[in-house]
């Protein structure tokens, strides 16, 4: 039995044979028939259609990630805001965003392709589908956010996911790139004059809640990680070095496997935006430990959410993008504990003035200019 487009609209009638028949619409007929009347119902509201097409989930890192955070805005910019990545398993609205998932991504194709709008692409595996919107008319933005060949060659990412990224780039109607090395790096693909588009974090800053959470280590000088913790990048002996010295406590955010606990380090696993973000605001001290090439082209979102906090950022120097920005000591492994408990002692602290300018707000405005 064969279920059209015109089938799943109605909810019930299937041809089969030639017959018409009334069926009940289950699994994945029914995800469908949700994905396409959310697409419909979305682009009657108005608004220019922008897709993001993402290498990770809406909630990956608890809705923190780049695409995420840029997403929200330009919603809120009046965007009909569509969100998809693989790993995305139902269709719902969240932020003003419609996340959708590939079944109703699919189903939504004839409507969306009939529409002019803007979609970006975040990693070169979408080409494919990238090619169906081209020839629709549609404005294409390739948002580089990694050193893809760093990844591949750490470990990070298969090689094989690299293969289509230079047809991406020269098919790019702009290519915006999220640290200063991408942009060379982008140039040296093919890219006509790639944009620099750095990260951002909130607009404001975080209020700090009377009590830190129940499982937050608060003895000592409160140094805090919130982010991913399986990356080749993760330099795990720097967490040890803050284990071991006095006078610190080092509360871990982030999903964790085989981790063991220490008095004053404690992994609490990963935990919704909001919910991370009630520690970062309880910390003294927002930590960066990584390491390698990759973090040369890496502006780590966790900064703008420290700076947002109230908090000074200590980072490896492997951070390029983070040398001589403000609220930033930079410091090796074996100097990270002394800088720690530095940057816990500054009085100057980041002002509503520069968290604003580092917003995703503001972000979101810069990448529009690029949008249709």
């Amino acid at each position: 039995m064969r279920i059209t487009v015109r089938d799943v609209r109605s909810g019930f009638e299937a041809r089969s044979g030639g017959a018409r028949q009334l069926v009940q619409i289950h699994g994945r007929e029914q995800r469908m028939l949700y994905g396409l009347k959310s697409v419909e119902k979305l682009l009657a509201n108005g608004g220019k259609p922008l897709l993001m097409l993402s290498g990770c989930g809406w909630n990956c890192s608890g809705s923190g990630q780049r695409p995420v955070g840029l997403m929200r805005e330009l919603a809120l910019l009046g965007y009909a805001a569509i969100y998809h990545s693989t790993l995305e398993r139902e269709t719902r609205l969240v932020d003003n965003v419609l996340v959708i998932d590939r079944v109703g991504l699919d189903a939504a194709m004839p409507v969306l392709l009939k529409e002019r709008g803007s979609v970006i692409s975040t990693l070169p595996t979408w080409m494919p589908l990238v090619r169906s919107f081209i020839s629709a008319g549609w404005r294409f933005v390739y948002d580089m956010v990694d050193d893809w060949d760093e990844f591949a060659a750490a470990g990070d990412l298969n090689k094989s996911a690299l293969q289509n990224e230079r047809e991406m780039i020269t098919s790019a109607d702009v290519v915006t790139c999220s640290a200063p090395r991408l942009v060379c790096r982008a140039s040296a693909l093919g890219a006509k004059e790639p944009r620099l588009i750095l990260n951002g974090g909130p607009a404001g800053p975080l209020p700090v809640p009377e009590d830190p959470p129940a499982d937050m280590l608060t003895e000592g000088v409160r140094a805090v990680y919130s982010g991913y913790l399986f990356g080749s990048w993760l330099d795990w002996n720097i967490l040890n070095h803050l284990r071991d010295t006095p006078g610190i406590s080092t509360t871990v955010v982030g999903k964790y496997e085989n981790v063991q606990q220490a008095p004053s380090l404690r992994f609490v696993n990963e935990k919704p935006y909001a919910e991370a973000m009630r520690y970062v605001a309880c910390g003294h001290v927002g930590i960066i430990p990584f390491r390698g090439k990759l973090c040369y082209s890496v502006d780590p979102i966790k900064a703008y959410d420290y700076w947002a906090g109230g908090l000074w950022c200590v980072s490896t120097p492997d951070v390029e993008p983070l040398a001589g920005r403000p609220y930033v000591i930079l410091a090796r492994r074996e100097e990270f504990p002394e800088a720690v408990l530095a940057a816990a002692e500054k009085k100057d602290r980041p002002t509503a003035k520069f968290i604003a300018a580092n917003s995703w707000k503001a972000r979101a405005k810069k990448l529009a200019k690029e949008l249709c």
